[in-house]
């Protein structure tokens, strides 16, 4: 017969090392370890450290050292978030910080409040020390935002102020003129009106969608510049919104214009143009002779100004009233009308 008798081991009994007084025999950490072969020991570094273990027997025999590393969190010692309150345009983008004092490492989760503080719920996916608020609406003016820092086995604080988010309005621009269809010698002024009020400067215009010269409220309008017209405004807050579209179109009109007139020279010929269709335009000039001084021809299509510029220099030409007849090539239709060359 066989007979097999087992004996639970007992724990073994090491002689321990590492940062000297970091080192105990009983949890309180009041009596220091002095080298004695012991099963279990207690430490209390005040950073990281590694500490390590060997064995020996009566033989005697020594084992290789083990070495137990010991992590030391910090505890977060403070922690605020910034800036207390936030102010951001509609649809625009903003973000908070947290400063930590102390605490290694932290880790954070930012929380949301929609109910001005008493109530808090976490928000998905932000968990880094700044917090980006994205897309605001009008309705998220008011919420609050605070962070929870943690140092992992050392527990977590809340910081005991919040920021707040504040959403401005974009400005309300309109642009208005009190006449939108010109003739030749009508100017008009168009103007833009912004609640809040407007920055200085803060007009950007197109026409046409081209940008235009301008950062004022207002435009000067002629029929060398029809079209629509619109604005970009920037209130005093920072914010950004476009205004209303303004036609600024061309009156019809029978009526032939020479101007400036009288003239010391430079004068232009102005006459309506539907653009319904192309038409050639032939423009002669005659003395106080009646004899022909100068004729020439204009095409014109649908790319043409309703009101386009032909334009002649009598610079040098003797005094007097001289007759401007402008004929329609294709209908045979005439107008005309004098200049006065002084």
């Amino acid at each position: 017969s066989l007979s097999i008798t087992y004996v639970a081991p007992n724990f073994a009994e090491g002689i321990w090392d590492g940062p000297a007084g970091t080192i105990f025999t009983d949890a309180g950490a009041t009596t220091a370890y002095t080298g004695t072969p012991a099963t279990t020991v207690y430490v209390k570094p005040a950073a990281t450290a590694d500490y390590s273990v060997y064995f020996t027997t009566t033989n005697p025999c020594t084992s290789a050292t083990t070495t137990v590393p010991v992590t030391v969190n910090t505890p977060v010692a403070g922690l605020a978030v910034s800036p207390a309150t936030r102010s951001v345009c509609l649809g625009g983008s903003t973000t908070f910080s947290a400063s930590v004092t102390g605490g290694s490492p932290v880790t954070y989760q930012w929380q949301r409040s929609t109910d001005g503080g008493t109530n808090w719920s976490n928000i998905s996916g932000a968990t880094s020390a700044t917090l980006t608020v994205s897309n605001v609406t009008a309705a998220m003016s008011g919420y609050k935002y605070r962070v929870v820092a943690s140092v992992g086995s050392c527990g977590s604080v809340t910081s005991s102020a919040s920021g707040t988010l504040t959403v401005l309005a974009l400005p309300n621009g309109t642009i208005a003129s009190p006449v939108v269809n010109l003739i030749p010698g009508r100017n008009t002024t168009i103007t833009g009106t912004s609640s809040p009020a407007a920055a200085a400067n803060g007009w950007v215009w197109t026409l046409n969608g081209a940008p235009i010269s301008g950062n004022t409220n207002t435009q000067t309008a002629s029929v060398d510049a029809l079209g629509t017209y619109q604005a970009t405004v920037t209130d005093v807050n920072g914010c950004v919104n476009t205004t209303n579209q303004l036609v600024i179109g061309a009156e019809a009109s029978d009526k032939l214009w020479i101007y400036p007139n009288p003239t010391p020279g430079a004068f232009q010929v102005r006459l309506y143009f539907a653009g319904n269709s192309a038409e050639k335009r032939v423009v002669s000039i005659y003395n106080p002779k009646g004899q022909l001084i100068t004729s020439r021809t204009f095409d014109l299509n649908y790319r043409s100004a309703p009101y386009q510029s032909m334009s002649f220099d009598f610079s040098g030409m003797a005094r007097g009233t001289y007759v401007v007849k402008v004929a329609h090539e294709y209908s045979g239709d005439i107008v005309s009308g004098l200049i006065l060359v002084q």
